[in-house]
């Protein structure tokens, strides 16, 4: 391989990448030419134009491959020496990183028990400062919490054993805060004893009177009740008597209706039983009248049918002796003449039956 030195950089630079870039410098100087003679698209829409377009595609394709080989082959130098000088670094720093991780390691090691031990400081000092801060706030709502009278003589003696310390030492640098506190709360509870003292002497009186008043009104009250129950014993026996003469009067009113509706109804059944009387009566002549006419009638058919038959006599007389003289029918051979002999003997049957 044949090298050139780059004039700029003083590096050796092989022919071959002096090639490509020189290429590829050509290339670019002849963009401008090159899209002056592409500029103008052709109507692919036309045979003319779709074939001239895939000629042109082919021609610029040609250009462009050149293009990706020349840049492949000009920068095949530059990877090759950047992936030398990469496994240099990396052989290299293997060796300096494991010294600086050993020392990293040991640092780091020292340090994090430094700010553990901070850490652990730190958590303790601010559990102190909370504790402190929790016993001066409740102190200072101690006034507020306590609302009845037994809580605030409960908070007034738990004041008075903070302050026979006397020196405070256990709230530390809050101290003088809490002495202040200790103070302020005292005179507040002092207050608020003084008044709720007065409220409950006030409400002692008062549940006096209550219970006076409950006591005399309860009397009152038992004393109404027994005139009211009195009262009420007289009205019912009021009630009871005018309620047993109505029940009186009502039987009284009942068995007179209950005897008239007797009566009435003797008297119903006595005109019911002579209706009957006289209904059966009528319709006995009813029936009676009907057997006469019945019979009237069957008298009157038999002699109507005596007459018939009278009458009839001397016909039927004549008639028998003609049948009589009919002669035997002839026997007939054919089956029509046997048919017509067997219907003419039926019809002298039915003759001689009449």
């Amino acid at each position: 391989m044949n090298n050139v030195i780059d004039n700029d950089s003083g590096i050796a630079i092989p022919a071959e990448t002096q090639k490509s870039i020189a290429e590829l410098n050509t290339v670019a100087a002849g963009l401008a030419e090159l899209k002056t003679k592409y500029e103008a698209m052709p109507d692919v829409n036309t045979a003319e134009g779709y074939t001239l377009a895939k000629q042109e595609r082919k021609e610029i394709g040609a250009v462009r491959i050149g293009i990706e080989k020349a840049h492949k082959a000009g920068k095949a130098f530059y990877l090759d020496g950047g992936r030398n000088i990469d496994a240099m670094k990396n052989d290299i720093l293997k060796t300096v990183s494991a010294l600086e991780d050993e020392r990293k390691i040991a640092i780091k090691a020292i340090d994090d028990e430094k700010e553990r031990f901070e850490r652990e400081v730190a958590a303790k000092e601010q559990a102190r400062i909370e504790v402190i801060e929790t016993r001066i706030a409740r102190i200072k709502s101690a006034p507020s919490d306590a609302v009845t009278l037994e809580q605030v003589e409960k908070a007034i003696s738990m004041l008075g054993d903070l302050k026979s310390s006397g020196t405070y030492d256990e709230f530390a640098e809050f101290k003088e805060i809490a002495r202040s506190e200790i103070q302020t709360a005292e005179e507040s509870l002092s207050e608020k004893l003084k008044a709720l003292t007065e409220q409950a002497e006030i409400a002692r009186r008062l549940a006096e009177q209550q219970a006076e008043q409950e006591r005399v009104a309860a009397e009152q009250k038992a004393a109404q009740d027994k005139i009211d129950e009195q009262l009420k014993q007289i009205e019912d026996a009021k009630l009871e008597a005018s309620r047993q003469a109505e029940q009186a009067e009502r039987e009284k009113e009942l068995a007179a209706k209950a005897e008239a509706d007797k009566q009435e109804a003797l008297k119903l059944a006595e005109e019911k039983r002579i209706a009957d009387i006289e209904t059966a009566k009528v319709a006995e002549q009813e029936r009676l009248a009907k057997e006469q006419e019945a019979e009237a009638v069957r008298v009157a058919a038999e002699k109507v049918a005596a007459e018939i038959k009278a009458a009839e006599a001397p016909d039927k007389v004549k008639l028998q002796a003609w049948i009589d003289s009919i002669p035997e029918l002839p026997e007939a051979k054919s089956a029509a003449g046997k048919a017509r002999v067997k219907k003419m003997a039926a019809l002298l049957a039915q003759l001689k039956a009449a």
